[in-house]
């Protein structure tokens, strides 16, 4: 019986590895690094020192360009090479050294899961800084912005960061309210990569997907949370897992507090608030990437292992008395009454690269509240609620170097997604969305155009239209146009100039104004 059961699997593991590409035929997803990852920082500094040859302090400062995984991989090779390969810079200066570390750790998969060795190269804690003055026709927005960070090197293979600043007043203006309502200190972890598994843990930002405007299922709108992650690559058996090649599995446990709603549920009231996510990629080195993920946000989290154990819709349906297919609940050491107290998101991502010049194109599908598996059936319907995500991405149009990138991106998110029934679980944290920043109801048009005109300019040609979905439901709509100049003086220090138009529509209620900026940036 074990060998008919043992032909059976490697048979259908040959049948779906015969509908595969050829071998490691997938590769790593196509997700932006978020705003406020520790990258920045590093690589900023690092250019400023003159360790990234063309680049500059400007190319990474907050909010001026978003970069994707596989594009900090590229910085993080060459960095190898000036720091390691260049005879004249042959004795690393400690803290470069530790700058280099924490890239290694953080872009592992990327990288390969290969890490420069370290050897007996010396470290040191690493503070970065970034400022900018700004003279604005809005006094409202600030007379400057800024960050400092510390990185300190933990083991052969980890590092702890610390940042703080109000960097986020970069891109947020009157559109969004939220400037002001975030804490000082955003960053604050500690990451050590294993051999069975890499963890951080600590407040940090998440982001999954591709999208630059920002993620379906998880984007960075929202203040980063503190959390338990948790990831792992590996390789399925047999010739599917040759055909596939590596994969990458990422998990989380994070914890936040909101408001308790005196009206809500009784398993919803409270102000503990639980947010979990896990996902799996595709982390080779070919054309297409494919990744899966889902999340759900909790007022209660009952015996928790099981929910990190547990597809999350097993675990919402067999901890809650209520539901019909209570397939685990002999697991469960108490049930709740109903699915007041979870809120489940499912969500899958595809990409697929162009050409050599790394140009992709990217999907991202969100399904929100279908009660799975209960609520695809037709006994029991529920009301769509899906988002969508496609885009283009060319960092090097007409084959020119890469000095004119340019993005093309479309959401369409139904009315009442991210929403729910039970207001505490709605996905959100204060009000700030979890997911893609345009919130339900929604089609956006966005589109961005970098040219480095010489060695020293740099332009940057932003727009982002908001258009009501549902006419019938209520939702803002928005027009933005940016237009963006930036000048090197030298790799640490730079002037710009910035131009915004934003006009707005909720409701009845009209708004249009013009703000402009003159800038001067300086950085260690």
């Amino acid at each position: 019986m074990r060998n008919r059961c043992t032909a059976r699997l490697r048979a259908a593991s040959c049948c779906v590895a015969v509908l595969l590409p050829g071998a490691a035929a997938f590769a790593g997803p196509a997700d932006i690094v978020p705003r406020g990852s520790i990258a920045y920082d590093l690589m900023g500094s690092l250019a400023s020192g003159g360790s990234l040859p063309g680049l500059s302090l400007r190319d990474f400062f907050r909010g001026d360009r978003l970069y994707t995984r596989a594009e900090f991989a590229d910085f993080v090779r060459r960095l190898r090479r000036g720091l390691t390969e260049d005879s004249a810079r042959a004795n690393i200066l400690p803290a470069d050294s530790t700058a280099l570390l924490a890239l290694e750790t953080e872009f592992a998969a990327e990288l390969g899961g290969i890490a420069l060795p370290r050897g007996d190269r010396p470290v040191a804690v690493r503070v970065t800084g970034a400022f900018k003055a700004r003279a604005l026709t809005d006094p409202d927005a600030g007379s400057g912005i800024g960050r400092v960070s510390v990185i300190l090197p933990v083991g052969r293979d980890g590092y702890a960061a610390l940042a703080g600043g109000n960097f986020r007043n970069e891109w947020y203006d009157e559109s969004a309210p939220r400037k002001g309502g975030y804490p000082l200190i955003e960053t604050a972890f500690i990451r050590v990569n294993g051999r069975a598994l890499d963890v951080s843990v600590g407040r940090m930002p998440l982001r999954w997907g591709p999208g630059y405007v920002g993620g379906m299922l998880l984007s960075d709108d929202s203040p980063s949370l503190p959390q338990i992650r948790v990831e792992k690559i590996f390789r399925l058996p047999g010739t599917l897992g040759r055909r596939v090649g590596p994969l990458r599995f990422e998990q989380f446990d994070a914890q936040f507090f909101e408001d308790d709603i005196p009206g809500a549920l009784p398993d919803a009231r409270g102000t503990r608030r639980y947010l979990l996510g896990r996902r799996i990629e595709t982390n080779g080195e070919g054309r297409f990437s494919f990744s899966a993920g889902e999340a759900f946000k909790s007022t209660r989290l009952p015996d928790p292992i099981f929910a990190n154990l547990l597809p999350f819709f097993v675990y919402q349906n067999s901890w809650t008395e209520s539901s019909r297919r209570r397939t685990f609940a002999f697991l469960a050491s108490g049930a709740l009454p109903d699915t007041g107290w979870l809120n489940y998101l499912a969500d899958i991502n595809l990409s697929y690269r162009a050409d050599a010049r790394r140009t992709s194109l990217y999907a991202d599908l969100l399904l929100d509240d279908v009660q799975a598996p209960d609520g695809f059936n037709l006994g029991n319907p529920t009301p769509r609620k899906i988002g969508g995500q496609v885009g283009v991405y060319a960092p090097d149009l007409g084959g020119l170097g890469g000095k004119v990138a340019l993005r093309l991106e479309f959401a369409t998110i139904d009315a009442g997604t991210y929403a729910n029934a039970s207001l505490p679980v709605a996905y959100d944290q204060n009000g700030v969305s979890l997911g893609h920043p345009s919130g339900p109801n929604a089609e956006v048009y966005f589109g961005r155009l970098d040219v480095a005109a010489t060695s020293k300019l740099k332009l940057a040609l932003e727009g982002t239209l908001r258009r009501r979905k549902d006419r019938s439901e209520p939702a803002p709509k928005t027009d933005r146009l940016g237009l963006y100049a930036t000048y090197a003086l030298r790799r640490g220090a730079f002037v710009g100039a910035r131009f915004e138009h934003l006009q707005t529509e909720n409701g009845a209620v009209t708004a249009s104004s013009d703000r402009a900026e003159l800038n001067l940036g300086i950085g260690f």
